[in-house]
């Protein structure tokens, strides 16, 4: 009886916890929803969708939600061409992201094309050939006890999952006779981006079908 009435009173406990807390979610006024979203975007960057699924948590009125947008737009909380800047340089820089990884992250979160263009803009093309020379010796040189093959592999692996670009992954796994071949063709078909696409969408199915 007694281990029956504190299971009862434990749950009660809960339920009441989480009503006081759903009250306390759906009783903000608009200022005080405010003032939480400019407080949201003020230790971090924020995209629209982010700010939107966040405001959505305390329940308010349909004309807030635009309203409360509309203000962190004109008050400089919320800028999603900051966003994508910001979320770039901090993707390349700190996680080793290509450019192609970066904008499908960035379409995830509903940023427009200009602004993702403009954010990829942030990633300078020497840095970014940098960037792959030293992601390619670092993992090639972390499986240089390995067999030639399976350490091709493993850096097509590891340089494919950052969704780098997937010719630049090939030229550089690829045999010195390949590439000679490669430049030959490319260089009597410099102005087809046909050919340019599905080179490398054979060439990377090549290097797979030799590799695994």
């Amino acid at each position: 009886m007694l281990k029956e009435k504190l299971i009862i009173t434990k749950k009660a406990a809960y339920a009441a916890f989480f009503f006081n807390l759903f009250e306390m979610k759906t009783k903000l006024s608009y200022n005080e929803l405010k003032m939480k979203m400019q407080y949201y975007c003020s230790y971090q960057e924020r995209s629209h969708s982010e700010v939107l699924r966040k405001i959505k948590t305390y329940y308010p009125k349909h004309e807030e939600i635009n309203s409360i947008i509309s203000d962190l737009i004109k008050e400089d909380y919320l800028n999603e061409t900051r966003f994508a800047k910001t979320f770039t340089r901090g993707k390349f820089n700190f996680k080793n992201w290509g450019k192609n990884r970066i904008k499908l992250e960035l379409k995830k979160r509903n940023i427009s094309e200009k602004n993702i263009e403009l954010g990829l803009k942030e990633i300078d093309n020497k840095d970014y050939e940098k960037k792959f020379d030293d992601l390619f010796e670092y993992i090639s040189s972390k499986h240089k006890n390995l067999g030639k093959l399976n350490r091709k592999k493993k850096v097509f692996d590891y340089l494919q999952y950052r969704l780098l670009l997937m010719l630049l992954i090939f030229l550089l796994t690829m045999d010195v006779a390949h590439y000679s071949i490669l430049l030959i063709a490319l260089s009597h078909y410099t102005m087809s981006f046909v050919f340019y696409v599905l080179s490398s969408i054979i060439f990377v199915f090549h290097v797979i079908f030799h590799l695994v």
